[in-house]
């Protein structure tokens, strides 16, 4: 799935997914916006640690929260009917992601992680606060994700107004292979377009 992320104001953003079944969903932004808005940090760290059942591998297997709207494609059958049974299998996961979204997202902001090994146990007992499995995590690992959300949060900082942040979800754990169906009607366009001159 390709996400876009765009900051269309000075403290608002949006984001727009094109799941690989060839829905195009926009996903209103929440929360606040800087460093990082609360969905790129989601989509940061679910991706870097594989959480593919918190909020963005949720929305890449079809669930449709409240801030998603459809904005073109043809949605399965039952598709609502699916995205609620999602929901229901996918709920301590998505705690799960919340809650260490959340926490990295301030480590981070505060410069915890300078102190890598006081940071993780800081994230154990964040985790451990609500009686979920934790994410396995060393001081390597943190320290990993920590440089990539202050890499994200510097792209975003430097983004012009209404330019995307283009991003990949990996598809079932694993970057897709094939062409999304995004570059596939590109190509036909591009194609169709060399082929009438």
């Amino acid at each position: 799935m390709d996400v876009e992320f765009i900051r269309s104001g000075e403290r608002t953003y949006h984001c727009i997914a094109y799941r690989h079944d060839g829905v195009c969903l926009r996903v209103s932004g929440a929360g606040r916006i800087l460093p990082l808005p609360h969905d790129l940090v989601h989509f940061v760290i679910e991706r870097e640690l594989g959480l593919t059942g918190g909020f963005w591998g949720s929305v890449a297997d079809g669930v449709l929260f409240g801030s998603i709207t459809v904005v073109s494609g043809r949605q399965r059958p039952h598709a609502a009917e699916r995205s609620r049974t999602l929901l229901r299998a996918n709920a301590e996961l998505l705690l799960q992601a919340e809650v260490v979204a959340g926490a990295l997202d301030a480590i981070v902001a505060e410069g915890a992680d300078a102190n890598a090994q006081q940071a993780l146990r800081r994230l154990n007992e964040a985790q451990s606060a609500v009686r979920i499995g934790r994410v396995p995590m060393d001081v390597v690992g943190l320290r990993r994700v920590c440089a990539v959300l202050r890499e994200a949060a510097d792209g975003w900082q430097k983004l012009p107004f209404d330019q995307p942040l283009a991003l990949r979800w990996p598809e079932g754990g694993r970057e897709r292979t094939r062409r999304s169906h995004r570059e596939r009607r590109r190509q036909r366009a591009s194609a169709a377009g060399a082929g009438a001159a």
